[in-house]
């Protein structure tokens, strides 16, 4: 019959069970002086502190990814928490510290989020969209819409609106970086994707359009 093997610190190893490196060795130092038994042992449990330290690690940074939420996810969460009376402080940034104009209509796109949350659906866009509302704004130097007009539509006045007014809704936008102010304002072009429920979202926030064949 043979005998169990006897694992790191003396704690037993069933006999046919797997072995890590650590388990073999301690083993290998068995058959060595008492100096290079100490130190082999010594490695051993070296390895094993790194590997302990490894699995905390891509815990924390699993632990981390499932608290990302979507643009979406996150505004529902926000307005939830301004119902609960959590403060100001729960929905988006009034001021943009962006320096780019992408990165100013990243955070005016979460204002709008914010006001618009009922109006907002989950998830990538559909592969075949009602209706893509493209609007030119331009805002002054504390993020109040001076003009917002549609640029491109396919014709569905009732959804043009719906983005325009979406737009007015969450005014003031977020005050903007003096870096992407020009002549006291700003101005961009920014595109509202319907679904068929009349539902939307905003491109530089939206996820990349689901395929047809999904």
């Amino acid at each position: 019959m043979p005998h169990d093997r006897i694992g790191v610190l003396g704690n037993p190893v069933a006999s046919g069970s797997r072995l890590t490196t650590a388990h073999m060795l301690a083993l290998h130092a068995d058959t060595r002086g008492p100096i290079e038994a100490c130190s082999v042992a010594c490695a051993a449990i070296v390895l094993g502190l790194i590997a302990a330290c490894s699995t905390l690690s891509d815990s924390g940074s699993k632990s981390a990814a499932s608290r990302d939420e979507s643009p979406v996810a996150e505004a529902k969460a926000a307005v939830k928490a301004a119902a609960a009376g959590e403060g100001p402080d729960a929905g988006p940034p009034r001021e943009s510290k962006a320096r780019s104009i992408d990165g100013y209509k990243r955070d005016a796109a979460r204002r709008v989020y914010f006001r618009n949350a009922p109006h907002l659906f989950d998830g990538a866009p559909p592969p075949v969209l009602k209706s893509i509302v493209v609007l030119s704004i331009k805002l002054d130097a504390k993020g109040v819409p001076l003009r917002v007009s549609v640029m491109r539509s396919n014709g569905y006045r009732d959804l043009e609106q719906r983005a325009i007014k979406s737009v007015h809704d969450a005014a003031p936008l977020p005050v903007p970086h003096v870096a992407v102010v020009k002549r006291g304002s700003v101005d961009y072009v920014e595109t509202w994707l319907f679904r068929d429920d009349g539902r939307f979202q905003i491109r530089s926030l939206a996820e990349a359009q689901a395929s047809i064949h999904e």
